[in-house]
């Protein structure tokens, strides 16, 4: 079981499987080897349509439908991918400080406690504020549908890892998440980090007394 409280929402709707208690959801979802071998049901959905209405540069105005898939997880696969959601939050909100985009990602998080009413707001504020500026908007179509599965999985490992800690959270990451076991370039680079890793910790311990001898040989 994880150390992280264990967030539970009550579900109550028709799928492959039945609703869970708070203590079967987290018996699942917090052991990250009934994770690992966790064989996950496919998705139950259906479509929503709404009409889009839009003047055109003639005046006209034109009406367009917009369909939209909705997706049910199954009860079992729902308890892990909301526990992990609750994992990731806080790594993922340490990667986006450095990369200065904290304030420009709003999708899936609690920023203020504000929604697309809110980001909107400060983005016309701030085009107010920087008179003269140019304003680019443009939708992504299928922007979800056509992610790259893969880097998804790469980057929550990592996530998962640097919360676990460091290599030793890397490495336990790839056995539970199964992630880039195989790949030789990936465990390359990755295992000569470990020993580097652990030939600074030595040189630590040992007054330096490594890095003095390997600087002399070079110097030589």
């Amino acid at each position: 079981m994880t150390s992280t409280p264990f967030r539970f929402k009550p579900r109550t709707y028709l799928h492959f499987d039945r609703p869970l208690s708070k203590s079967e959801a987290e018996a699942l979802a917090g052991n990250p080897n009934q994770v690992a071998t966790h064989a996950f049901y496919p998705f139950l959905g259906y479509k929503v349509t709404t009409e889009k209405i839009q003047r055109e540069a003639d005046g006209s105005i034109t009406r367009k439908t917009k369909e939209r898939e909705i997706k049910i997880a199954a009860h079992r696969d729902a308890a892990i991918y909301a526990h992990y959601g609750h994992l990731l939050t806080a790594p993922y909100e340490v990667e986006l400080k450095p990369r200065g985009i904290s304030r420009s990602v709003t999708a899936f998080r609690s920023v203020g406690g504000g929604c697309n009413i809110d980001f909107a707001g400060e983005v016309f504020d701030y085009i107010e504020q920087h008179r003269p500026c140019v304003a680019l908007a443009y939708d992504l179509e299928k922007f979800f549908d056509t992610l790259d599965h893969q880097v998804l999985k790469e980057r929550w490992a990592s996530l998962l890892a640097e919360l676990l800690g460091g290599w030793p959270g890397a490495l336990l990451a790839q056995r539970r998440l199964r992630h880039k076991c195989s790949k030789g370039s990936y465990q390359f680079v990755f295992w000569s980090i470990v020993i580097l890793f652990q030939l600074a910790a030595a040189d630590v311990i040992l007054g330096h007394r490594l890095s003095r001898t390997l600087l002399a040989f070079i110097t030589q």
